[in-house]
């Protein structure tokens, strides 16, 4: 099941997100409550400022390179540069956003689980 192929968002670039939520895709069939996401930036893109709420997220970037901004509880921003093969990971209720600064296109996944499992 693919949700939100495309979105050109003005100011924002091309992002491109396909969901898996049907198990055996991205998750395995046992995952209950995981979600798998598959996300490519176009150059200079970004995935806006959201929170993980009540789950942690794994973000692995596959190829191209990108700047992930964290928003910390001290009201402090951090910023993390990531090249392919990196991995972040982001516990519960923190509010980031995904960057291309690149002239290339960056290709990466995420995975959110709940907490507490």
């Amino acid at each position: 099941k693919i949700k939100n192929p495309t979105s050109n968002i003005p100011g924002r670039g091309m992002v491109r997100v396909r969901s898996y939520e049907r198990a055996g895709r991205l998750t395995a069939s046992t995952a209950r409550g995981v979600r798998a996401r598959s996300v490519i930036l176009t150059r200079g893109a970004i995935m806006d400022w959201h929170s993980t709420q009540d789950r942690e997220e794994l973000l692995i970037l596959l190829t191209g390179r990108l700047r992930l901004d964290i928003q910390r509880p001290s009201s402090r921003l951090q910023s993390i540069r990531l090249s392919a093969g990196a991995c972040a990971v982001l516990p519960q209720q923190t509010p980031h956003r995904v960057l291309n600064p690149t002239t290339v296109a960056a290709h990466y996944l995420y995975v959110t689980a709940p907490t507490g499992r």
